[in-house]
C-alpha cells in the first residue's frame, strides 16, 4: 500500500482541565477578596456616602448623650494681670482684681454669714464638652473696679468659663451666695536696707558662708520701694526688721563672687503688694577660701639702696598661712603636701623690704607674698597672712 492510500491517523486530543505547572482554577469562581473590592468598586461613591454617613450620626448621637458633674473649686483672689490661660490651673475660682488698689481680706458665704473657702459648681451639657472642662476646669470672676470699694457680691451668674463654649455648661453654684469682704489699700514708701532683708543659706554645704557676703557693698535696686496694703498692715511694719527674703542656697560652693537675687515678701505679708513688684540685690560675696600651711625662703629687699647686702634673714625658711580660693585652691587641693610646696615654691616669691633708717633686729619685717602668674589676684584667688620676718646683719651669728 502506498503512502497515498494510507489510513489518516485521527488528530490527538489533549485532556481538558490541565496546564502546564498544575490544574486549572475554574473560571467564574472569585475569592472572598476579589467579592469585597468588586462590590466597593463596582459603586465607590454609595459606599464612600454611607460610611460618611454612619459616621455623622455617630458624632450626632454623642452629641446627645448629657452628663452632669459637681466640680468642687477654691475660692482664691488674684491680680487682675495674671493671664488666666497661661499662669492658672482647674480646680479654683479666681476672684481677679486690681491688688495694688484693694486688698481681700476673706470670702463669706452671704446666706450662713460665715467664712467660705470653696464654692461646688453644678455642670451639665454633651457628654464630650464635660469631658473634656472635668479635666481642667478653668473659671473666673472679673467685677468691675467701680464696684469694689464696698466689697462685692456674686452668685453663679457671674462666674465665667475660661472657654467660652463652656458658658451655657454653668447651671448653679452652693453657696447660692458669696460676699468678697474687701479694704482699699494705703500706700507707704519704704528704703531696703540690710536689715529689712533675711538672708536664706545653705549652711549644711557651707557653714562659713554667712562670713562671706560683703554687706557694706549690697546693692537694692530700686532703693525706695511703695508698698500697699490695708493701713493696719502697713503700719505694722518695722522698717528696720526684715520683711524680705533673699535666697542665697545655690550660691553655696558656686565659686561665685557675685549674685542677683530678688527679694521675696515674707509669707505672712502676702497681702501687702510692692511696686516694682521685684525689687532684688546685687550682692558681693567674697572667695570661699581654704587654708594652707606653707613656707618658702625670703628674698630681702631694701628701702635704701644704701643698704643692699648689710642684712640676711635669721631663718633659711618662713612658714606662712595662705587662704587660697579659685584657680589657687584648685592647684593646691589637687596635690598632696610635698607637691602643694614644691608647687608654691614654683610659683611664688616670698620678699620683706628693710625699711631704712631702723633697726630690724628691734623690729621683724612683715614678710609680702607675690604669684608669678598675674592672674592670681590677692583678694579673689588668695588670701595671705603675712608673717613677720626677723634679719640680723650679713655673717653675724
Amino acid at each position: 500500500m502506498n503512502a497515498k492510500n494510507a489510513p489518516e491517523t485521527p488528530p490527538s486530543i489533549k485532556p481538558t482541565g490541565t496546564r502546564p505547572g498544575g490544574p486549572r482554577t475554574p473560571r467564574g469562581k472569585a475569592t472572598e477578596t476579589d467579592s469585597f473590592w468588586g462590590s466597593f468598586l463596582s459603586d465607590p461613591w454609595r459606599k464612600a456616602a454611607s460610611v460618611g454617613l454612619g459616621f455623622l450620626l455617630w458624632l450626632f448621637l454623642d452629641s446627645q448623650v448629657r452628663r452632669s458633674i459637681m466640680v468642687e473649686l477654691r475660692l482664691e483672689s488674684i491680680d487682675v494681670s495674671i493671664s488666666v490661660a497661661r499662669e492658672r490651673s482647674g480646680d479654683t475660682l479666681d476672684f481677679r482684681f486690681p491688688s495694688m488698689d484693694f486688698t481681700v481680706l476673706r470670702f463669706e458665704d452671704s446666706t450662713k454669714q460665715e467664712e467660705a473657702r470653696q464654692i461646688t459648681l453644678s455642670l451639665s451639657g454633651p457628654s464630650h464638652q464635660i469631658q473634656r472642662i472635668d479635666e481642667n476646669p478653668i473659671f473666673y470672676i472679673e467685677p468691675p473696679v467701680n464696684e469694689l470699694a464696698n466689697g462685692y457680691e456674686f452668685d453663679v451668674r457671674d462666674i465665667r468659663a475660661h472657654n467660652p463654649d463652656h458658658q451655657s455648661l454653668i447651671d448653679d453654684m452652693k453657696p447660692r451666695r458669696i460676699k468678697v469682704v474687701m479694704e482699699p489699700n494705703a500706700e507707704k514708701e519704704f528704703v531696703l536696707s540690710v536689715g529689712n532683708v533675711t538672708f536664706d543659706m545653705d549652711l549644711t554645704r557651707e557653714p562659713n558662708f554667712k562670713d562671706r557676703i560683703e554687706e557694706e557693698k549690697i546693692r537694692f535696686i530700686p532703693n525706695l520701694i511703695k508698698l500697699h496694703g490695708t493701713a493696719t498692715s502697713l503700719d505694722t511694719l518695722n522698717p528696720a526688721s526684715p520683711i524680705f527674703h533673699a535666697d542665697l542656697r545655690r550660691y553655696a560652693k558656686s565659686g561665685n563672687l557675685e549674685a542677683r537675687v530678688r527679694l521675696v515678701l515674707r509669707d505672712d505679708l502676702k497681702n501687702i503688694r510692692v511696686d516694682p513688684e521685684a525689687p532684688f540685690a546685687d550682692i558681693t560675696l567674697r572667695p570661699d577660701y581654704v587654708l594652707f600651711d606653707l613656707q618658702l625662703p625670703v628674698t630681702l629687699s631694701h628701702a635704701n639702696p644704701a643698704d643692699k647686702g648689710k642684712w640676711e634673714t635669721q631663718q633659711e625658711m618662713v612658714g606662712f598661712k595662705l587662704n587660697a580660693a579659685g584657680a589657687v585652691e584648685n592647684e593646691l587641693s589637687s596635690k598632696d603636701p610635698a607637691a602643694q610646696q614644691q608647687w608654691i615654691e614654683r610659683n611664688a616669691l616670698l620678699y620683706a623690704v628693710v625699711p631704712a633708717n631702723a633697726d630690724p633686729k628691734e623690729t621683724p619685717v612683715p614678710a609680702i607674698l607675690k604669684f608669678h602668674n598675674p592672674d592670681y589676684q590677692e583678694g579673689k584667688d588668695y588670701r595671705f597672712e603675712q608673717p613677720q620676718v626677723y634679719i640680723r646683719p650679713k655673717g653675724e651669728k
